[in-house]
């Protein structure tokens, strides 16, 4: 295994450049090595000697480089110990930027979730629009993964970021939802998190769980079943709280046992689900889905067991993906424009950028049903 000094002298390359000097050249790869830990805390870096022979630089240059990677707080130079790695703090090294880059990141959970790739395009939209990068991370639902992007947003000196939930509870986003990153050097705004005290861009949840449930509460149904995830999750909770809220207005009754929790939203999930309440014998009339694919996967179960859509068992989602349109019946949903709702989160953070003044009041995406043939109405012309 390379030791961190055979790291450096590896990985660091640097030539004559107009728009970045020797110096700031070996500070940033250095720097770099510390984000991802290739490079770690308590690491004694190569003396300023040993560093300038390897570049074939002047020892005032790599002299510049560390007093550069002192001012960000990442290294310490000490009488007879020499230039020691510290812990990163992203925030130090925020400080130290001076020049804007035009550049902000995104960090979503699922890039396989039809949800967030409609997302990015409104976010990538406003973008380029405004000549500004957007660079994404997905963290594949890893909450160590989102911690170490926005480490390395920070060391790509990106102007901002937006923030979506991620990995499970508590998430990476809990990571953030602490005072120190309500006034983060760079703006930072949460993307589809209630009940954050930052920046925020969310979706009426709690709407969009009145109205599905509403809506078959309105076909006469007394029992409905509500598939959803971990409820500690704000934005599900959110949705949660609107069934119970629909429930509670049409006079019916709440039974736990027919609120199914799923580890994923994926359509085996919601396959399982529904086998669940069919072996359990718990199976309602009515089925409230807080993602399609649950619905989705739900039906395919129903089906399997002979059950009829929506004779026997009506479902409405949640999200209104395309494939909505394409199963058979066709699944009634609560459509929620995730384009709409990138273009809002990226528009607040340009201008938070730009220095404009933005309330710290949430920005709320309204949701609306979206009426096809799974909840018992004729297909809408």
């Amino acid at each position: 295994m390379e030791n961190h000094t055979e790291i450096i002298f590896k990985r660091l390359q640097v030539g004559l450049n107009e728009n970045c000097s020797l110096a700031s050249q070996i500070a940033d790869q250095i720097r770099w090595l510390i984000v991802v830990n290739e490079i770690k805390p308590g690491d004694i870096l190569p003396s300023v000697r040993t560093l300038a022979d390897h570049l074939n630089v002047n020892l005032h240059t790599v002299r510049a480089a560390y007093r550069l990677l002192e001012g960000s707080n990442l290294i310490s130079t000490r009488q007879g110990l020499g230039s020691v790695v510290l812990e990163y703090d992203p925030s130090a090294t925020v400080a130290t930027n001076t020049l804007p880059t035009n550049t902000f990141g995104i960090i979503v959970p699922d890039l396989q979730n039809p949800f967030y790739p409609s997302l990015l395009s409104g976010a990538g939209k406003v973008a380029s629009a405004q000549n500004v990068l957007m660079i994404t991370c997905d963290t594949r639902e890893h909450t160590t993964l989102g911690k170490a992007f926005f480490d390395m947003l920070i060391a790509k000196r990106v102007d901002g970021m937006l923030l979506s939930p991620m990995g499970s509870y508590p998430s990476t986003i809990d990571y953030f939802d602490s005072g120190e990153f309500y006034d983060f050097p760079i703006p930072l705004v949460f993307v589809d998190r209630p009940n954050i005290k930052g920046y925020s861009v969310i979706l009426d949840g709690k709407g969009a769980g009145f109205k599905g449930t509403q809506h078959l509460i309105g076909h006469g149904h007394q029992k409905i079943a509500m598939l959803t995830g971990n409820l500690d999750i704000p934005t599900l909770h959110t949705v949660y709280e609107g069934y119970q809220e629909a429930l509670e207005n049409g006079g019916l009754s709440f039974d736990e046992r027919i609120v199914v929790d799923v580890k994923e939203f994926s359509y085996q999930a919601g396959y399982l689900a529904g086998l669940k309440l069919i072996e359990e014998h718990l199976l309602p009339s009515a089925i409230f889905a807080a993602g399609d694919m649950l619905a989705i996967g739900a039906m395919k179960a129903l089906r399997e067991h002979a059950i009829r859509i929506p004779e026997d068992v009506a479902i409405v989602g949640y999200n209104d993906i395309d494939i909505c349109n394409f199963v058979s019946p066709t699944l009634t949903s609560i459509t929620i424009s995730a384009e709409k709702m990138g273009e809002e989160s990226a528009r607040l953070l340009l201008a938070l950028m730009n220095k404009q003044s933005v309330s710290r009041q949430p920005l709320t995406i309204p949701t609306a049903l979206v009426i096809r043939e799974s909840c018992g109405c004729k297909q809408k012309k």
